[in-house]
């Protein structure tokens, strides 16, 4: 028998099952769009019959997707401003994880009386770890608070909240190599 002080915990429980199964599919969504542009560095251009390829690390300001061009100054629509973010956000994780690795090398001294290299370089690998887990349950907060939205523009949101943050990230890691 259900007692009356125990169906706004199921309701409760019913409402965070159907969000989890809502962020898992929007999820899933950027995750595959993702790979297709990671995997797909060549296309052929919508307006010529030449292949269009771009360097690793250098994402332009048009992106190939299925053969056609996709301007990431003026996207069309939902979809191509989100390849675009996707596109964007990689740039900056991959600067971040460069920084990221350049600062742990920096940080391979000995200790002196004024730097005990050994504690920041364990500081810096925790709060990297702390950090990253605060990037992606911060980011979910908006997506959680905007159920009414479209899955595309809440993957959107995500997205451009975890740039954001990583963004913000490259800034300290940048300044930590200045430190003695």
């Amino acid at each position: 028998m259900l007692h009356l002080f125990q169906l706004p915990v199921l309701v409760a429980i019913s409402l965070v099952l159907s969000l989890a199964i809502s962020l898992i599919k929007d999820f899933m969504r950027a995750f595959f769009t993702l790979l297709l542009i990671l995997i797909s560095p060549f296309c052929i251009a919508a307006e010529s019959d030449t292949a269009c390829s771009y360097p690793a690390n250098d994402w332009p300001d048009e992106i190939c997707l299925a053969g056609t061009k996709v301007s990431c100054q003026a996207p069309r629509n939902g979809d191509e401003k989100f390849l675009c973010l996707s596109a964007e956000s990689s740039k900056a994780n991959n600067e971040m994880a460069r920084l990221y690795q350049r600062t742990l090398l920096l940080f391979e001294r000995s200790n002196t009386s004024e730097a005990n290299y050994t504690e920041a370089t364990k500081a810096l690998i925790e709060s990297q770890r702390a950090w990253n887990q605060f990037r992606t349950m911060h980011c979910l907060i908006p997506a959680a608070l905007n159920t009414l939205i479209t899955p595309s523009r809440r993957g959107q949101m995500v997205i451009s909240c975890e740039l954001d943050l990583t963004k913000s990230r490259i800034k300290d890691l940048n300044a930590l190599q200045q430190l003695p």
